[in-house]
């Protein structure tokens, strides 16, 4: 049997020229998604649905 976990992930969804987007604020929350997951989310018939996913996260990157 699998084990199912839930996590509450606050998020926006966009669409545009024919794509769905799902957007994520990884600066104010934690997230930890795998690839699985992610594909269960994008189904249009069981999660949020979108074809398209943005995670915005701080710069990684040396500021100059």
């Amino acid at each position: 049997m699998d084990k199912i976990t839930t996590m509450n992930i606050s998020f926006t969804k966009m669409h545009g020229l024919g794509n769905d987007f799902m957007v994520i604020d990884a600066i104010n929350q934690k997230i930890s998604l795998s690839s699985e997951r992610i594909k269960q989310l994008s189904d249009r018939h069981f999660g949020v649905g979108f074809d398209q996913l943005l995670l915005v996260e701080k710069n990684k990157f040396k500021k100059y």
